[in-house]
């Protein structure tokens, strides 16, 4: 039904604001979401670091960018901005399950319930 109502608002074509989302898909709030991953530096430059400063480098890193919009404000009531950097062994994947494990836990409406 939603990926329907979105067709047919033109919603692929274009983007539309909360807002407008809110009439469209007839919800009360919306949670918009942008991820980024990025390779600060190979496993390979990561040890030559530590072998030479006793330190390792990061060798993957996420960011979220994760806010709330209520219909009946109009507006942000709610915004997580993360970053998560992981060393040797980390995967993206790990990465990511941790910041949502984080964020999901700091949302206003986190019930703990919920998560077991």
């Amino acid at each position: 039904i939603t990926n329907a109502r979105l067709a047919e608002s033109g919603y692929f074509e274009k983007q539309l604001g909360p807002e407008k989302l809110f009439d469209i898909l007839q919800v009360d709030g919306a949670l918009a979401s942008n991820f980024s991953m990025a390779k600060p530096m190979s496993a390979g430059a990561s040890i030559a670091v530590g072998l030479l400063f006793g330190v390792m480098g990061s060798t993957n890193q996420v960011t979220v960018n994760m806010s709330l919009f209520e219909a009946k404000e109009k507006k942000m009531f709610w915004n997580y901005n993360h970053t998560f950097s992981g060393g040797l062994g980390s995967s993206p994947i790990s990465l990511v399950d941790g910041l949502m494990r984080q964020s999901s836990r700091k949302m206003p409406y986190f019930s703990k319930n919920a998560m077991q």
